[in-house]
């Protein structure tokens, strides 16, 4: 007999498919925030970050942003079922998805996509 898997949940979703979804948003975040920035079109709005971006380039602006959320992912995973990991989720998902929502807004706005 096979091993049981634990499945979490988060607000009723699987705990892997939130997870996968805020790393999806966090991806776009990066991506297009790096587009506009190119482009000089934009500007990165978390100071931290800008300051990353401004004094070690792309590569110190990407990987920052994606391991940090990556571990954040994986706190939040490790323990899913307790309370600090649903504010945290709630928090990741507050952020990205407006800015997500923003960024897309923009790509329209500018007829990239």
């Amino acid at each position: 007999m096979p091993p049981r898997r634990c499945t979490h949940h988060l607000f009723g979703v699987p705990t892997r498919l939130l997870l996968l979804f805020l790393g999806y948003l966090v991806v776009v975040d990066t991506f297009l925030t790096q587009l506009w920035l190119q482009r000089g079109i934009g500007r990165e709005v978390n100071p931290l970050m800008s300051l990353l971006y401004e004094q070690g380039g792309v590569l110190l602006f990407v990987a920052t942003k994606v391991g940090v959320t990556a571990l954040c992912i994986l706190w939040i995973a490790r323990r899913a079922p307790e309370a600090a990991a649903r504010a945290a989720t709630v928090a990741g998902f507050s952020i990205y998805l407006p800015v997500t929502g923003l960024h897309v807004m923009n790509a329209y706005g500018v007829g990239m996509v």
